[in-house]
């Protein structure tokens, strides 16, 4: 019912497997964080009816991701012995391509080391990663490829890691 916030969300599900058989990789070490003093930014609770409602605050959504995730995606590369400019691609959370663009330009990276693949699906909240990974995976485009995968959005919270694919995953 809420039209600011409708347009914005798909729907899908995943369950995403990432091993070193097979497919052979690495999967690296872990950043994350939380920051509840924004909890309310991004939050479903009741309105006046009673009617359980998503209410989300996009201006401090957009704020939190551009203070929070470029110094997490760099101290991610750095906590797995990398430089962002030795990540391949960078698989980040589909939020809307309008953020993921402003992340590309304050870290000066080149677009095409940031794909972003949700036009026909919208932002799939916690499986926008996982439908990323399939759709490159079924392109052929993650063989070889050292990525930085992050997460964030409700909470607020964050978490990035690297991911070595040695050869491309079966999606």
């Amino acid at each position: 019912a809420d039209r600011g916030t409708s347009p914005l969300f798909g729907d899908g599900a995943a369950a995403t497997w990432i091993s070193r058989a097979g497919a052979g990789g690495q999967i690296g070490l872990f950043t994350f964080g939380t920051d509840g003093a924004g909890a309310r930014n991004l939050i479903v609770e009741p309105d006046a009816d009673g009617v359980r409602c998503l209410s989300m605050n996009g201006r401090a959504i957009f704020e939190f991701m551009l203070e929070r995730i470029p110094s997490d995606l760099e101290r991610c590369a750095e906590s797995n012995g990398l430089t962002t400019d030795e990540i391949d691609l960078f698989l980040l959370h589909q939020a809307s391509a309008h953020m993921l663009g402003y992340v590309t330009k304050r870290m000066k990276l080149d677009p095409e080391r940031v794909p972003i693949r949700m036009q026909d699906t919208g932002n799939l909240v916690s499986s926008s990663i996982p439908f990323l990974i399939a759709r490159l995976a079924g392109q052929g485009d993650l063989a070889g490829k050292t990525t930085l995968l992050s997460g964030f959005g409700v909470g607020l919270s964050w978490a990035s890691t690297v991911v070595r694919f040695d050869a491309n995953p079966i999606a």
